[in-house]
């Protein structure tokens, strides 16, 4: 799995990776073909990098560390939630915190990066 995950975190860089889609090519648009790819996202570079088996098996340890360490990489989830009359505060935006497109989606590439360094490191 280190092996794996190495390569996935020497793959994705500032300069390739995007948000919002699995891949997008060179004029920046949304495809679904990864070899017209240029941009990818966590997902779509699992995808790209790897075939079956592995690209799951990668996937779904990715999503159990983003789960086991959500307070960390999931913090804005956390932050500026209000409270409603009673002093309580408002739910969570969202409560599924295995979900790799989200995060993808929700943060900077710092973020990502860190998370992929330390799932990494942890394996």
């Amino acid at each position: 799995m280190k092996t794996h995950l190495t390569l996935l975190f020497s793959f994705l860089k500032p300069f390739n990776w995007c948000q919002h889609y699995w891949y997008k090519d060179s004029d920046n648009r949304n495809t679904l073909d990864s070899n017209a790819a240029v941009k990818y996202d966590i997902v779509g570079a699992i995808g790209y990098l790897f075939d079956g088996k592995t690209a799951s098996a990668v996937k779904k340890y990715l999503e159990s560390f983003l789960a086991e360490g959500n307070e960390n990489y999931l913090s804005h989830l956390y932050e500026n939630r209000a409270k409603d009359k009673n002093g309580k505060l408002e739910p969570l935006k969202r409560t599924d915190f295995n979900n790799l497109n989200a995060f993808n989606d929700e943060v900077h590439y710092n973020k990502v990066s860190g998370f992929l360094f330390d799932a990494t490191k942890n394996a």
